[in-house]
């Protein structure tokens, strides 16, 4: 009988084979005649720095291979598409199988034309592209070569400003300095959406919460003498039926500040149930009139919501306070919908600007949750099975703080450390039991009020607190861990943690046999590790990331971590040292 990993080693000889025969056969023979299997795409580009983009342009992409070898999903359709057709023919061909792709020229020409766009839009005005087409009458298959040459890309040199409004004018003109348009730098249309989102944020932060970016234009000049091109950004006004809504004024139409008269906060809003926001009670907290029935009033405390809330009353309207607000109220994960809308009313005030009422719309999540989770484990060989009990509150005070009660136990076949002569306890001769209870408060616990501030964002406080035993042939062990700490983002790529006390404490009863192997190691690291400990520590860490979520492209990572362990308790018997030789003495 033949070893196991001859075994395997001819199994998968065998189902290389039979992909092999599944892909390269079956294409010869159901190719249609005078069609060809589409193969490759090539793309020949000068800059390389755009071949992917160019890629993704491409409207016909030949089948899946595997191993970059066989194409197996054509393979299975073409199998399955044999003979009278049934349900579970019609599942592999659907499910599993690829259509074949055929080389479609009107299609590669339509990718050209994609092509030449997405070249001008980043800039090379004189690009020239093509395509090839190489066909192999033997195997009825074509690749396709996608030719690009860029030639040279043309430049911004001059960008200049036509505003309307004085006002909107003065606010564009003192942030150019942040402009995203730099003399010298390749065109690129994306950059100028971006320019345009830019200019238009900073406008509705200034309080023009009726700017949207559909009022700023652009125009390009590009017939200069060099590859050079001149930007010319317009900004207009309102249009009447934009002002007509608003007020019955017959002056000059022009952008207004808006200002926030009144908020009103509804904590039980249900976006199903329209008559929801018309509710009974509401109460004034702070200048902020909250609305809710009688259940939610005392669901939630008013102070602790406005924790979270940047927008206030009587101040200019800010895109910014606006998205803060959303976002913060979002991460209490307390609620399961939140909004924010804004209401202008007709007329203007004495300095010309528009009221708004704005609205914080809330609705409820569920208070409570119950998880349990099963696992099947193998560690090293050690086969074992694991569970977990999770419960959370998390609105325990009516704080957004949340409480977390974690319950773990978990057995296992283990292997003796070294040697096999321990008593075995039958077939799981390993467990783990343990439990971890964690309170978060979604602010700053400290002596000292802080104010809020825009600059700390999602501000944390939280204690921890677990024991576990731990059961192995060699040993038994007890581990506690007590800890609290602080948390923060600076901004959407850094965050911070401070953790001002943590104690790790860890009580070990040896086997004596193994404890025997332990002292024959000789070994100050691994007798470390399987002696008592207790460990006090202060952390800080600092983490900055720029990943972003759903984006396939690179990022940069960066931890750094500072920690001061046993300093407390090496002075605590520093002091109690002294204090005894001076009993002594005594």
């Amino acid at each position: 009988m033949l070893p196991k990993r001859n075994r395997l080693y001819n199994q998968f000889i065998l189902y290389i084979a039979i992909l092999a025969s599944l892909s390269g056969c079956s294409v010869l023979r159901n190719t249609p005649e005078g069609s060809y299997l589409l193969d490759k795409n090539i793309i020949k580009l000068d800059r390389s720095k755009y071949k992917d983009d160019v890629g993704a342009i491409i409207k016909q992409k030949p089948n899946r291979k595997i191993l970059g070898l066989f194409r197996f999903h054509l393979g299975v359709y073409y199998l399955a598409d044999r003979g009278k057709q049934n349900k579970l023919k019609n599942w592999f061909k659907t499910t599993i199988g690829e259509k074949p792709v055929l080389l479609d020229s009107a299609l590669a020409q339509k990718s050209i034309q994609q092509i030449g766009i997405y070249m001008q839009k980043n800039g090379f005005f004189n690009s020239y592209c093509k395509d090839s087409i190489v066909r192999n009458e033997k195997k009825n298959t074509a690749k396709i070569y996608y030719i690009v040459k860029s030639e040279e890309p043309y430049r911004y040199r001059n960008v200049s400003y036509e505003v309307a409004d004085k006002n909107i004018y003065d606010e564009v003109m003192k942030d150019t300095a942040s402009t995203l348009i730099l003399k010298e730098d390749i065109y690129s249309s994306a950059i100028l959406q971006k320019e345009r989102t830019r200019i238009s944020d900073n406008i509705r932060n200034s309080g023009y919460y009726l700017f949207n970016p559909q009022y700023i234009t652009f125009s390009i000049d590009s017939s200069l003498k060099s590859n050079h091109v001149d930007v010319f950004i317009k900004i207009s006004n309102p249009s009447i039926n934009t002002r007509d809504s608003l007020a019955n004024t017959d002056d000059i139409l022009v952008h207004r500040k808006c200002i926030i008269e009144a908020i009103t906060i509804d904590m039980k809003y249900d976006p199903i149930v329209l008559k929801s926001r018309i509710t009974a009670d509401s109460m004034m907290v702070n200048n902020y009139i909250f609305r809710s029935d009688s259940d939610s009033v005392y669901l939630y405390k008013p102070i602790r919501i406005l924790d979270q809330v940047f927008i206030e009353p009587n101040t200019l309207f800010s895109q910014e306070k606006a998205d803060i607000t959303y976002k913060l109220l979002g991460d209490l994960n307390v609620f399961r919908f939140v909004s924010i809308k804004y209401r202008p009313l007709p007329g203007i005030d004495s300095l010309g600007r528009i009221k708004l009422n704005s609205e914080i719309l809330l609705s409820p999540a569920p208070r409570q949750e119950y998880k349990i989770e099963a696992e099947g484990t193998n560690s090293g060989g050690n086969l074992g099975v694991a569970s977990d009990l999770v419960y959370k509150n998390k609105n325990i005070f009516r704080g957004a703080e949340s409480l977390v009660l974690k319950f773990k136990a978990g057995i296992e076949i283990q292997r003796a450390f070294g040697d096999t002569t321990y008593e075995r306890r039958g077939l799981f001769n390993a467990y783990e039991i343990g439990s971890e209870v964690s309170l978060n408060f979604p602010r700053f616990l400290t002596p000292f009020n802080l104010t809020k501030n825009s600059e700390i964002r999602n501000p944390n406080t939280s204690f921890s607190t677990g024991f576990s035993v731990q059961s192995r042939p060699e040993y038994y062990r007890q581990l506690a861990t007590l800890s609290f700490f602080y948390s923060w983002r600076q901004n959407k790529n850094i965050r911070h943690f401070i953790y001002p006390g943590e104690i790790n404490y860890v009580n070990v009863t040896l086997d004596p046999l193994f404890e025997k192997q332990l002292n024959d190691l000789n070994d100050p690291t691994v007798l470390i590790s399987y002696s008592d400990q207790l460990i006090a520590d202060s952390r800080y860490s600092f983490i900055y990331s720029n990943q972003s979520i759903n984006k396939t492209k690179n990022y940069s990572f960066l931890r750094i971590n500072t920690e001061f362990a046993g300093n407390s308790i090496y002075l605590a018997k520093k002091i109690s040292g002294e204090q005894n030789q001076q009993n002594e003495k005594s």
